[in-house]
C-alpha cells in the first residue's frame, strides 16, 4: 500500500521523492525535458527525449546530484547492470532480463529537488522500496565512468567543478 503522505504530496503537486532521501545508487524515473528548461541543470549531452526513463544517481552532495541513464537497449560497449546488482523497486526492475548503463560519459547534474520534481507522478516509492544498485554494482559503474570520462573530459570536469562535486575513485573512494 502506498504511503499516504506520498499520495498527498502527489496530489498537492509536490515532488513525490524527497530530495533528502536521494542517495548514490538510487534509481528513479524522470523526464529530461523539464530539466533541460532549467538553467540550474547541466547536461553533458542532451538527447532531446521527454519519455520517462530510469536514471541512476552516481553522486550526491548536500543539494546537488549527478545522474546517468539506464537503458534496456543492448550495445556491446555498454556496461551490463547485472540482476544481482539490482535491488528494491518493482519486481520488473529486479527480474527484467537485462539493462545497461546508457553511456558512462552521459551525465545530468543539478539541484536534487529538480530531479525529484521531474519524477513527479512517475515515482511514488518511499526510500525503503526504491530501486537501487548495490555497492558492487556502483563500483562497476564508477569504473565505467572513469573509463568513459576521457571521451568528454572538459565537459565533465567543468560540470563537476561548477557544482563542487567529485566522482569517487573506485579504488581509493
Amino acid at each position: 500500500m502506498p504511503d499516504v503522505t506520498m499520495q498527498h504530496a502527489y496530489r498537492a503537486g509536490l515532488p513525490t521523492v524527497a530530495p533528502a532521501s536521494i542517495q548514490a545508487g538510487d534509481v528513479i524515473h524522470f523526464r529530461q525535458a523539464p530539466l533541460a528548461e532549467s538553467t540550474a541543470v547541466t547536461f553533458s549531452k542532451y538527447v532531446g527525449d521527454d519519455k520517462p526513463r530510469p536514471h541512476l544517481c552516481v553522486v550526491k552532495n548536500d543539494h546537488y546530484s549527478l545522474w546517468t541513464s539506464i537503458t534496456s537497449v543492448r550495445k556491446d560497449e555498454r556496461l551490463l547492470i547485472k540482476k544481482e546488482w539490482r535491488t528494491g523497486g518493482v519486481p520488473h526492475w529486479r527480474m527484467s532480463s537485462a539493462v545497461w548503463l546508457y553511456d558512462g560519459s552521459f551525465f545530468i547534474v543539478g539541484p536534487t529537488h529538480l530531479f525529484c520534481m521531474a519524477a513527479q507522478g512517475l515515482e511514488m516509492l518511499d526510500i525503503g522500496s526504491r530501486a537501487r544498485i548495490t555497492e558492487e554494482g556502483m563500483n562497476a559503474v564508477l569504473w565505467e565512468v572513469f573509463y568513459q570520462q576521457k571521451r568528454r573530459p572538459e565537459i565533465i570536469d567543468n560540470m563537476l567543478e561548477a557544482f563542487n562535486m567529485k566522482i569517487p575513485c573506485p579504488i581509493c573512494g
